[in-house]
C-alpha cells in the first residue's frame, strides 16, 4: 500500500491538530492507541498507518481515503492545494468568484472545470500561475471525465440545454439498489458509484 505521509501532515494541519490531538481523536474515536511520535514517522515516510487506521485518519481528518494514500488525480491534487492554503470550499470559492458546488465536484474527480477563466480565478485563489498544467503535470493516471462525456455517458444534451430528470431519477434508483452494476464488463466500484451519484444529484439539482 502506497501512503502519503505529506498529505497526512497538510491534512492534520488544516485541521489545526497538533499531532497529540490527532492520536487523541483516534484513541477516543476508534480505540486506536497510537502515540504522537508514531504520526510523526508516518508523516516523515518512515512508516505506514495499518489499513484499519487508514480509514479513521480519513473520517477524522475528513479526507478521502484515495487523498491519504497519494492517489495523483485532478481531485486529489487540487484539495491538496487548498488544504496546503488553509482554504476551506467556502472560503475558495468566495476567493475565486467559483460555485462552491464545481470546486467539491472537481476534489470528487467527477469532472474538470472546462471554463480557462474558472481555472485562472481558482489558481490565482491558490498561488499558481498554471493551474492546469500545475495539476495535469503531476497526473498518473488518466484524467476525469469532461462535463460533455459525463453528459454522454448519462444519455443528456448540454448542447440542447435541458437534462433529461427522468432519466436521471431512474439511474439513481438503480445505483442505490442492492444490483452489482457494470461497465465494459467490469463491476463497478462503490467509489465509482458514489462518483455517479454526486453527477447525477447535481443533476436533479440543476432541473429544480
Amino acid at each position: 500500500m502506497f501512503f502519503s505521509g505529506e498529505r497526512l501532515k497538510v491534512a492534520r494541519q488544516y485541521k489545526k491538530y497538533t499531532l497529540e490531538t490527532l492520536a487523541d481523536n483516534l484513541e477516543l474515536l476508534y480505540g486506536i492507541k497510537i502515540n504522537k511520535g508514531m504520526i510523526s514517522r508516518w508523516e516523515n515516510g518512515k512508516a505506514k498507518p495499518r489499513d484499519s487506521t487508514l480509514d479513521a485518519l480519513s473520517v477524522v481528518l475528513e479526507v478521502p481515503v484515495e487523498f491519504l494514500m497519494g492517489r495523483n488525480d485532478f481531485g486529489n491534487n487540487l484539495m491538496f492545494l487548498r488544504l496546503s492554503s488553509g482554504l476551506s470550499l467556502e472560503e475558495l470559492s468566495e476567493k475565486s468568484g467559483i460555485l462552491q458546488s464545481t470546486i467539491e465536484l472537481s476534489e470528487a474527480g467527477i469532472f474538470l472545470p472546462q471554463n480557462e477563466a474558472e481555472l485562472q480565478k481558482l489558481g490565482e485563489a491558490l498561488n499558481v500561475d498554471d493551474l492546469r498544467k500545475y495539476i495535469m503535470d503531476r497526473i498518473d493516471e488518466p484524467k476525469p471525465l469532461t462535463v460533455e462525456e459525463h453528459e454522454d455517458w448519462l444519455g443528456t444534451s448540454s448542447e440542447a440545454g435541458h437534462v433529461d430528470s427522468q432519466n436521471a431519477d431512474d439511474l439513481y434508483s438503480i445505483l442505490n439498489s442492492n444490483n452489482v452494476l457494470h461497465y465494459k464488463g467490469r463491476a463497478l466500484s462503490s467509489n465509482e458509484l458514489d462518483k455517479i451519484n454526486k453527477v447525477i444529484e447535481a443533476i436533479l439539482e440543476i432541473e429544480e
